[in-house]
């Protein structure tokens, strides 16, 4: 996931990469994941790590959830991607203590170290 084994501009990773140009040491540990695209909720649970909780975007005034989404015609990594909001709460190394209702995003990615790949017609 630091774009080393992709092609230059192939995924988001080699993007990631060159923009992060200081890495901290890969961490390898178990963890919990769950993703429902179309309900717009997840979670990831990396014990001493981080805690995320995504869903929905709430409308302010209905309360009800809006469906909110990005429809990318020959997209770099996903085709639709469902909008939502999280929450993130680190532990340790990375600090981000003001990552509470931000920015979600739910899609499917398709790609391999080469790019992205399209279903067949």
């Amino acid at each position: 996931m630091r774009g080393e084994d992709t092609d230059e501009m192939a995924t988001m990773w080699w993007v990631y990469s060159m923009m992060s140009p200081h890495k901290e040491e890969t961490i390898f540990k178990k963890f919990e994941y769950s993703c429902d695209v179309e309900a717009r909720t997840g979670a990831v649970r990396i014990d001493g790590v981080l805690d995320l909780d995504a869903g929905p975007i709430i409308n302010p005034v209905t309360g009800q959830p809006h469906r909110v989404r990005i429809d990318m015609v020959g997209g770099f990594g996903y085709e639709i991607a469902e909008m939502g909001s999280a929450t993130t709460r680190t532990h340790g190394l990375i600090d981000l203590p003001n990552n509470t209702d931000s920015y979600a995003q739910f899609n499917e990615l398709h790609f391999n170290n080469h790019g992205y790949i399209r279903a067949a017609a």
